[in-house]
């Protein structure tokens, strides 16, 4: 069973971003999303690629 929303942020292409070293006000301001989302995107996916 699945709770929530589903997932409407291109969460690959914000990592792309992120990668090709743009900065997350940037990355907010190309997505339209809070800069807070894109820290935590951020963290959750490169974070989980550490542990």
């Amino acid at each position: 069973m699945k709770f929530g929303r589903k997932r409407s942020i291109d969460r690959t292409r914000l990592i792309q971003l992120h990668n090709d070293g743009m900065g997350a006000t940037n990355i907010a301001n190309k997505l339209e999303i809070g800069r807070s989302t894109v820290y935590k995107i951020i963290n959750e996916e490169i974070g989980t690629k550490n542990k």
